[in-house]
């Protein structure tokens, strides 16, 4: 029973600034993210998201980085920027995608009609170090493609930090039988892949009911 709580409180950011760049390649924007933060650039947010889920939240062609920052000016100037230097190859969009991310990033309204309609659709996240980041990536999306039944299969990197980053798997599919067995099967071809490559099982979600019977497997003995 928590009977008292002591909260540390910040003033609001003065100072705020917001960019948007397109990749060609979801490697080439996830170098970048780890260039800037092994700069010791930390932008407030800094997401990626590859070809599937760019054209499904900014409807465009290619991979979407968008970057947002606050704080005291200075810092927030200078954390740009080595943010501009480190996506010099990107093309620049405008600073309104931050703005549609920031408005629908907890709406997912849009997956309903696809759950309705008897398809398995989830999240996966987890996370690694830099190295093995787009074997990772590249492995997970080839294992879930293949496996029978599945429609779409897509990810974004949502996390990242000065030894590595946090990338979420979206997959939608078509039970051919058991939608349980479908959904379980799915999530066994993917961490059986991030398990291969050295990655870990979770960034943030935590264990649970599902992850439990991975554990052994990550942790060892």
């Amino acid at each position: 029973v928590i009977t008292e709580a002591t909260l540390l409180v910040h003033a609001l950011a003065p100072s705020e600034r917001r960019g948007a760049f397109l990749f060609e390649g979801f490697g080439e924007g996830m170098e970048a993210c780890r260039r800037i933060v092994q700069r010791d650039a930390r932008p407030a947010v800094l997401r990626l998201y590859d070809e599937t889920e760019s054209q499904r939240h900014f409807d465009v062609k290619g991979c979407a980085l968008i970057v947002l920052d606050e704080g005291d000016a200075h810092f927030v100037n200078a954390t740009f920027e080595i943010v501009n230097a480190e996506c010099v190859e990107a093309a620049s969009l405008d600073p309104s995608y931050v703005e549609r991310w920031l408005v629908h990033r907890n709406d997912v309204g849009a997956l309903a009609p696809l759950w309705e309609r008897g398809l398995v659709v989830d999240t996966i996240e987890v996370a690694g170090p830099w190295a093995i980041l787009n074997s990772l990536q590249l492995r997970v999306c080839e294992a879930l493609r293949a496996y029978e039944g599945m429609l779409s299969v897509s990810v974004h990197q949502s996390h990242a930090y000065l030894d590595g980053a946090c990338l979420y798997f979206t997959f939608v599919g078509q039970p051919v039988g058991d939608a349980t067995a479908f959904y379980r099967d799915a999530w066994d071809v993917a961490m059986d892949e991030v398990l291969r490559v050295g990655g870990a099982i979770s960034h943030h979600h935590g264990i649970g009911r599902n992850r439990a019977r991975f554990v052994a497997d990550a942790l060892g003995g």
